[in-house]
């Protein structure tokens, strides 16, 4: 995956590494989350701890808000949650049935 930040000025392009069971889980939790309640800023800032780990903390919080286009604020995060449950339901769906 891939995210674009706007850092000092520059644009930095960022990378996720190996997407982790623990990462999938997380976005799980976030999305659970998200539907059961409105929206709240603990939540929000709760997604964007998880994609700064998700992208191996190579920014910060601020970075991600600070960096991010505002029409993006939002769904990039839930974007990057979706993707990810998406991944998980795409692998189970390829795994052998049983006849």
């Amino acid at each position: 995956m891939e995210l674009t930040l706007v850092i000092n000025g520059k644009e930095k392009i960022f990378h996720t590494g190996r997407i982790t069971g623990r990462h999938v889980r997380s976005a799980i939790e976030l999305s659970e989350r998200l539907s059961a309640a409105d929206t709240t800023l603990v939540l929000v800032d709760d997604y964007i701890a998880w994609i700064c780990e998700l992208y191996g903390n190579k920014f910060t919080p601020d970075e991600y808000i600070d960096g991010i286009d505002g029409d993006k604020y939002m769904s990039t995060l839930m974007k990057t949650a979706n993707d990810i449950i998406t991944g998980l339901y795409n692998s189970i769906d390829k795994l052998p049935k049983n006849a």
